[in-house]
């Protein structure tokens, strides 16, 4: 717990490394205590966020995949199949 002196510095350090005093102060300023998990609802949001960190991988892994897949593309040709285009039309 935090014991309360003048030196307003030291307080605000000691609020930020003391985690009880963290959630006292936010109780102090209104939250409620029903928005705080247990320890099981901890246990499947950290669950949740390592398999959407492995969904996100995954598809990036994918994307670079399909990038290595595509063929390098001929600049000259692109280039006269857009002047050929613009006659045309």
């Amino acid at each position: 717990m935090l014991i309360r002196n003048n030196n307003k510095t030291s307080d605000y350090l000691q609020i930020r490394q003391c985690s009880s005093c963290r959630l006292r102060q936010c109780f102090d300023i209104g939250m409620k205590e029903e928005l705080v998990r247990t320890d099981e609802e901890n246990i499947r949001h950290k669950q949740l966020v390592n398999i959407n960190r492995q969904k996100r991988l995954l598809l990036k892994q994918k994307e670079h995949e399909k990038l290595l897949l595509i063929p390098p593309v001929n600049i000259k040709m692109n280039y006269f199949l857009i002047l050929t285009i613009r006659i045309f039309f």
